[in-house]
């Protein structure tokens, strides 16, 4: 294959089913592409992100699904069967439910341009009220050379006035200083502006973001296991409701300032 037949092939945003742990076969992990082909390669092609979707969902301080095993987070159901992902327009979807009645699903599709839209919804059929929900999806970076940083320098979220810095300069800004809180579970100071973190790439001028917009719970990063998280927030559910959200990831090329609420309801339709 030419190297013109291979830009042509590889053009654009790819989703695909993917996998990260192949012995935890109820991870959800979609692989996504940038639009962009990465110079990281001898001859053009493409790097992929993960995204584990979800990778965690608490009710109540307990772990009632975790797509890996983790043992400060014991999840109560340790041989979930493999939900594949079916193939819609676009892009993928899968639907779950648990044994104690917890149904959730959604969809990762190609938007406009440079966007990939996320849908999460979870229902309660349990029975009982849920409490404090909290779900975690993680946007792995691993996958991708060019934001595979071992570092919080290039995670970047919008702070209090200050711009877009660092996620550990922006965490030791004063509490209350913005509306979008940082860290696990939303446990760090509430310091973001703007409900959206961003990953820069190691070639000048090359982002992604990933938001839930109004209905963000949290932005996080790990930098021993490059990720950015944008969570999305969950309502308490009676038996019977369900709750949906819409959130987005977005490769961008150019400067993290061109990103402000207008553009962010743009992103999100």
């Amino acid at each position: 294959m030419s190297e013109i037949e291979l830009k042509q092939r590889l053009a654009g945003i790819h989703i695909v089913p993917g996998q990260w742990r192949p012995i935890f076969p109820y991870e959800q992990i979609a692989w996504v592409t940038p639009p962009w082909l990465s110079s990281d390669y001898p001859w053009p092609g493409k790097d992929y992100l993960w995204l584990d979707f979800p990778e965690a969902v608490f009710v109540d301080g307990k772990t009632h699904f975790l797509s890996h095993e983790n043992p400060a987070c014991a999840p109560p159901y340790t041989h979930l069967p493999k939900v594949p992902w079916k193939i819609i327009e676009g892009g993928l979807a899968f639907e779950r439910r648990l044994p104690n009645g917890l149904r959730f699903g959604g969809n990762v599709t190609r938007g406009d341009g440079a966007l990939v839209r996320l849908e999460f919804f979870l229902r309660n059929e349990s029975g009982a009220p849920l409490r404090r929900i909290s779900v975690q999806t993680c946007c792995f970076l691993r996958g991708a050379a060019e934001f595979d940083a071992h570092t919080n320098e290039n995670k970047l979220v919008r702070a209090g006035g200050q711009g877009w810095l660092p996620i550990g300069k922006a965490a030791r800004r004063p509490d209350g200083s913005g509306r979008w809180r940082l860290g696990f579970r939303g446990k760090g100071p509430a310091v973001a502006d703007l409900p959206v973190v961003l990953a820069r790439s190691a070639h000048a001028r090359r982002f992604v973001a990933m938001s839930w917009g109004e209905q963000t719970a949290s932005l996080m990063t790990n930098p021993r296991h490059p990720c950015i998280h944008a969570d999305p927030a969950i309502p308490d559910l009676g038996p019977g409701e369900t709750a949906a959200v819409r959130g987005v990831l977005a490769f961008i090329e150019g400067e993290p300032d061109e990103i402000d609420e207008d553009r962010l309801r743009e992103w999100l339709g």
